[in-house]
């Protein structure tokens, strides 16, 4: 199935964000509490899957199928990718973005993770609060 084409942009970029907050605020907090990183030598990424930016997709998260984000493309919704990369990232993505090269290095506010949400328009950056996920107990 051809995928759908969505308008882009800094509106789009931040619907994205919303829409798996949860998620994006439990990889800042896995990466600080589980993989013992602070939270300047990480930052969190959320990537508009049928973009320019798959090759970075597809090279940070190998392990996850085609048919995963088929699944998304079948009900009409852009494949959205989460995951925690290291701070390297960011120099790359400053290379690509010079003009704002200095925010995108600036180091996150105290208590707050580095996310960046990219599209193929640009990206957008944001400062989350680390936050575990846990799941309800039903009784």
């Amino acid at each position: 199935m051809p995928a759908k084409t969505f308008p882009q942009g800094p509106e789009f970029r931040l619907q994205m964000t919303s829409d798996v907050l949860v998620t994006l605020q439990h990889l800042a907090w896995r990466a600080i509490h589980h993989l013992k990183m602070s939270s300047s030598e990480f930052v969190i990424l959320c990537i508009a899957v049928d973009t320019r930016w798959r090759s970075l997709v597809t090279e940070m998260t190998p392990q996850v199928p085609e048919s995963y984000y088929e699944s998304y493309r079948e009900l009409g919704k852009m494949p959205l990718a989460t995951f925690t990369g290291k701070v390297q990232v960011l120099n790359n993505l400053a290379l690509e973005f010079p003009d704002t090269a200095d925010k995108i290095n600036a180091p996150p506010m105290e208590g707050m993770a580095k996310c960046v949400t990219l599209d193929d328009e640009g990206y957008s950056l944001y400062e989350i609060k680390p936050v575990e996920f846990k799941r309800p107990h039903l009784h």
